[in-house]
């Protein structure tokens, strides 16, 4: 899959899927993290995650609640 940008972002995807993780049930995780990918997806065109309000955190927090 070709991607805009300079490479991967190892530290935020790692923080994506770490957050994703944390459902009992994998299932649930495994669409959560579906979901927060698509809007990431969407998402890293227009902003930079590390200048996010709270930073990746912040950044992976709101891709969990905007689902």
């Amino acid at each position: 899959v070709e991607r805009t940008g300079l490479g991967y972002r190892v530290e935020l995807y790692r923080k994506i899927i770490a957050k994703a993780g944390a459902h009992d049930n994998q299932t649930q995780a495994e669409h959560s993290l579906r979901r927060a990918m698509k809007l990431h997806t969407m998402k890293i065109q227009t902003l930079v995650p590390e200048f996010y309000e709270g930073g990746l955190d912040g950044y992976v927090d709101s891709l969990f609640a905007q689902q």
